[in-house]
């Protein structure tokens, strides 16, 4: 562990880089990752340039969302690293008075390129999710919060009232669509022991 802590602190640093998507600090969201990279969440599934466009559309809508990240459990290969990240979604309308708390983990495949990491591929995986009611007490369309996996359905409800149409399902804690999604993540981090 000690001779990769160089390596381990700049992917620490550049996990809770996240944190430029709350500020709407475009570029350096989009310098977290590589140029084709992909990402899928809740709301988005696509090349990391389409999602910096999505994100400033978010951020000009009625939904404000922030992000705490905690620290990342890391697998090294050579110049590759699979980085798992918990992570604290918090979204409010404060239009309608709604909100959801969601736990999550941040699924990454990532590269080091001369001195620089690079998130290659991120995934995110949903544990807990709950509804907030910073003003009291609101009716909910349960038929609508149903669509949709407990891990992620009142963060999916938040979003789809916003306009950002969920195109489930994404992973859980413990489901086969996590396990697929490791299982290929593992396969690429072995490809760097045949190169």
């Amino acid at each position: 562990m000690i001779d990769r802590l160089t390596d381990r602190m700049e992917i620490a640093t550049l996990m809770a880089g996240w944190l430029s998507r709350d500020l709407a600090q475009w570029d350096k969201l989009a310098a977290l990752f590589q140029d084709n990279a992909m990402i899928e969440i809740t709301w988005f599934r696509g090349t990391v340039a389409k999602f910096v466009e999505g994100s400033r559309n978010m951020g000009a809508s009625d939904l404000v969302s922030r992000h705490l990240i905690g620290a990342p459990q890391i697998q090294f290969q050579a110049a590759r690293a699979l980085v798992e990240t918990p992570t604290v979604i918090v979204v409010q309308n404060s239009k309608i008075g709604l909100g959801a708390t969601t736990q999550a983990r941040f699924l990454d495949r990532v590269e080091q390129s001369g001195e620089c990491w690079q998130i290659a591929q991120r995934h995110c995986s949903y544990d807990i999710s709950t509804l907030d009611f910073p003003r009291g007490l609101l009716e909910i369309d349960l038929t609508r919060l149903d669509r949709h996996p407990p891990e992620y359905a009142p963060l999916a409800y938040m979003l789809e009232g916003a306009g950002f149409p969920i195109n489930g399902p994404f992973p859980t804690r413990g489901s086969k669509h996590e396990a697929d999604i490791k299982k290929e993540a593992a396969l690429w981090l072995k490809e760097t022991e045949r190169s």
